[in-house]
Protein backbone atom coordinates (compact mmCIF):
# COMPACT_ATOMS: atom_id res chain seq x y z
CA UNK A 1 0.00 0.00 0.00
CA UNK A 2 2.74 2.45 1.00
CA UNK A 3 4.71 1.69 -2.17
CA UNK A 4 1.67 2.49 -4.30
CA UNK A 5 1.10 5.84 -2.55
CA UNK A 6 4.79 6.62 -2.87
CA UNK A 7 4.73 5.82 -6.59
CA UNK A 8 1.67 8.04 -7.16
CA UNK A 9 3.35 10.92 -5.34
CA UNK A 10 6.56 10.40 -7.26
CA UNK A 11 4.74 10.38 -10.60
CA UNK A 12 2.85 13.55 -9.69
CA UNK A 13 6.02 15.41 -8.71
CA UNK A 14 7.83 14.19 -11.81
CA UNK A 15 5.02 15.49 -14.03
CA UNK A 16 5.11 18.89 -12.28
CA UNK A 17 8.88 19.11 -12.79
CA UNK A 18 8.45 18.29 -16.47
CA UNK A 19 5.77 20.97 -16.80
CA UNK A 20 8.11 23.56 -15.30
CA UNK A 21 10.92 22.48 -17.62
CA UNK A 22 8.65 22.92 -20.63
CA UNK A 23 7.39 26.34 -19.47
CA UNK A 24 10.89 27.52 -18.65
CA UNK A 25 12.25 26.13 -21.90
CA UNK A 26 10.60 28.95 -23.85
CA UNK A 27 12.94 31.48 -22.24
CA UNK A 28 15.94 29.19 -21.79
CA UNK A 29 17.82 30.34 -24.90
CA UNK A 30 18.25 33.91 -23.69
CA UNK A 31 18.87 32.99 -20.08
CA UNK A 32 21.45 30.39 -21.03
CA UNK A 33 23.53 32.86 -23.04
CA UNK A 34 23.47 35.38 -20.21
CA UNK A 35 24.34 32.70 -17.67
CA UNK A 36 27.21 31.51 -19.86
CA UNK A 37 28.59 35.06 -20.14
CA UNK A 38 28.39 35.53 -16.39
CA UNK A 39 29.94 32.12 -15.79
CA UNK A 40 32.84 32.89 -18.11
CA UNK A 41 33.46 36.25 -16.45
CA UNK A 42 33.37 34.61 -13.04
CA UNK A 43 35.75 31.91 -14.24
CA UNK A 44 38.23 34.54 -15.45
CA UNK A 45 38.02 36.45 -12.16
CA UNK A 46 38.47 33.30 -10.09
CA UNK A 47 41.41 32.16 -12.26
CA UNK A 48 43.15 35.52 -11.88
CA UNK A 49 42.51 35.45 -8.14
CA UNK A 50 43.94 31.95 -7.88
CA UNK A 51 47.04 33.04 -9.84
CA UNK A 52 47.53 36.05 -7.56
CA UNK A 53 47.23 33.88 -4.44
CA UNK A 54 49.61 31.32 -5.91
CA UNK A 55 52.22 34.00 -6.66
CA UNK A 56 51.83 35.45 -3.18
CA UNK A 57 52.28 32.05 -1.54
CA UNK A 58 55.32 31.26 -3.69
CA UNK A 59 56.86 34.63 -2.76
CA UNK A 60 56.17 34.01 0.92
CA UNK A 61 57.73 30.53 0.73
CA UNK A 62 60.85 31.97 -0.94
CA UNK A 63 61.11 34.69 1.73
CA UNK A 64 61.50 31.99 4.38
CA UNK A 65 64.07 30.16 2.25
CA UNK A 66 61.94 27.06 2.00
CA UNK A 67 62.30 26.70 -1.73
Amino acid sequence: MFDRIYQIGYNYLESKINELKIKRGIHMGIATRKEEEISMKLFVVLTRTLDAIKKSVEKDIRSYGLN
